[in-house]
C-alpha cells in the first residue's frame, strides 16, 4: 500500500511566501505612474508617490544604458498628472524637445513661477560659470516655494547632477531639497553615471532608486556596502542590456519593493516642419495629431499622419489643406484646425485661397 499524505497535513507544513516582485492595490493605481514590466513575471510596476517614504528618485547608470530615455518617460508621464509642476534643469540641452512639446516656460523671472505648469532651464547656451549662476537662481525660486507656498506637487528633473554637486552653492541647494522637499510636496529626480557622483545624503533620501548597467570595482563595492542589491544581482549589474534596470522602492511602512525591469519602452518626440511660403512652423507631431483628431476624427488624423511621414516631416501648409479638402473637410474645420496649431489667420486664409485656385474650385 502506498503512503498517502493527507492534503491538510501537507499544506500545514509548506510555508507560503510573498511574491518576490511588488504588487499594487487598485487604490494605489489611481495616481500611479507606470514604470515598466518585471523581467520574471511580466507584472507592471508603478511609481506611487503617496505610498513611498520619499518622492525623490535617483537614477544611476553608465552612458548609453538608458537613463535619458527613462527621464523622458518620467517627465511626460508626470506632466499628465493634474496639478503637477515640472521643472527641468538641462545642462546639455537634451530635453529641449520635450520642454517644447509640453510648452514649459523658459522664463527665468520669478514672477509667475509658482503659477505656471512648469519651467525649463536650458543651460547649454551658457558658459560653465553662467550655467551655475542660472541654476542657482532657479533652485533659489524652488527653495522659496518650500517656505511660502505650502504643500505643492512639483517634480524637479536634474540630469548629470554631478555638474551641480561640484559647486558649493548648488550643492547646498540640492541637498536641502532632498532633505526637506518631501514636506512641501517637492520631489527631485536626479540622474548620473557613477555612484561616486552623488553623496550618501542623496541616496538615503531617495524613495526610489533605478540602477542601470554599472561596472567598476568602486561602484560595485559601494552598492555592496549599501545592501541595495544581493550578491547575484550585483554580479548581473555590469551585464544588463540597454534599457534594463533594477527598481528599488522604499514604502512608508519601511518595506522594500525590488524588481528587475527589462527594456523600458523607447521614448521619442517627433517634430514636423510646416512651411508657409517664407515662414516655417516647427510643431510636435503629437500636437498636430491631437488637433486633427479633435477637428476631424481618427480617420482623417491617420491620413494626415501618413502624409506627414511620406513628406519626411517637412510639408507645405498647402499640401495639408489640399488633403483635408479632398477628404471632405469643411473650410470652417480646416481654419479651426490650423488655429489650434497656432498658425496665423492671414497665412491660413492665403493657403486655402491658393489651394482652391489651383484646383479650380
Amino acid at each position: 500500500m502506498k503512503n498517502i499524505i493527507p492534503v491538510g497535513s501537507l499544506v500545514s507544513k509548506i510555508p507560503f511566501f510573498e511574491p518576490s516582485e511588488p504588487q499594487n492595490s487598485l487604490e494605489e493605481l489611481e495616481e500611479a505612474v507606470y514604470i515598466g514590466k518585471t523581467q520574471k513575471y511580466r507584472d507592471p510596476v508603478f511609481y506611487v508617490r503617496k505610498s513611498l517614504i520619499n518622492p525623490h528618485i535617483a537614477i544611476l547608470g553608465t552612458s548609453g544604458s538608458g537613463k535619458t530615455n527613462l527621464m523622458l518617460n518620467l517627465i511626460m508621464k508626470f506632466s499628465s498628472i493634474a496639478g503637477k509642476r515640472i521643472i527641468i534643469l538641462d545642462w546639455s540641452g537634451e530635453y529641449a524637445g520635450i520642454a517644447h512639446a509640453l510648452a514649459l516656460s523658459e522664463s527665468e523671472s520669478k514672477a509667475g513661477f509658482s503659477k505656471s505648469k512648469g519651467q525649463y532651464l536650458n543651460l547649454s547656451k551658457f558658459e560653465a560659470e553662467a550655467k551655475l549662476s542660472k541654476a542657482t537662481l532657479l533652485l533659489s525660486q524652488i527653495l522659496d516655494c518650500m517656505g511660502s507656498i505650502g504643500s505643492m506637487d512639483m517634480s524637479v528633473f536634474v540630469d548629470e547632477i554631478w555638474h551641480f554637486l561640484g559647486n558649493p552653492d548648488t550643492k547646498v541647494q540640492i541637498s536641502r531639497i532632498f532633505r526637506e522637499g518631501r514636506k512641501y510636496g517637492i520631489g527631485i529626480i536626479a540622474a548620473t553615471q557613477l555612484l561616486g557622483d552623488v553623496n550618501n545624503e542623496i541616496i538615503y533620501n531617495a524613495g526610489t532608486i533605478f540602477l542601470f548597467k554599472i561596472y567598476g570595482t568602486d561602484n560595485l563595492n559601494s552598492l555592496k556596502s549599501s545592501m541595495l542589491l544581493e550578491e547575484k544581482e550585483l554580479i548581473a549589474l555590469p551585464e544588463l542590456e540597454r534599457g534594463s534596470f533594477y527598481c528599488i522602492m522604499l514604502s512608508l511602512g519601511g518595506k522594500v519593493k525590488k524588481s528587475a525591469i527589462k527594456h523600458i519602452q523607447k521614448f521619442e518626440i517627433g517634430f514636423c516642419t510646416v512651411k508657409c511660403d517664407s515662414m516655417e512652423y516647427t510643431l510636435t507631431k503629437r500636437s498636430i495629431m491631437e488637433a486633427a483628431e479633435h477637428a476631424f476624427g481618427k480617420e482623417i488624423s491617420g491620413k494626415l499622419d501618413f502624409l506627414i511621414e511620406s513628406e519626411l516631416r517637412s510639408i507645405s501648409i498647402e499640401k495639408i489643406v489640399r488633403m483635408l479638402i479632398d477628404n471632405g473637410c469643411t473650410r470652417e474645420k480646416v481654419i479651426y484646425f490650423m488655429r489650434k496649431l497656432g498658425i496665423k489667420d492671414i497665412i491660413i486664409a492665403a493657403s486655402i485661397k491658393h489651394t482652391l485656385q489651383k484646383s479650380g474650385a
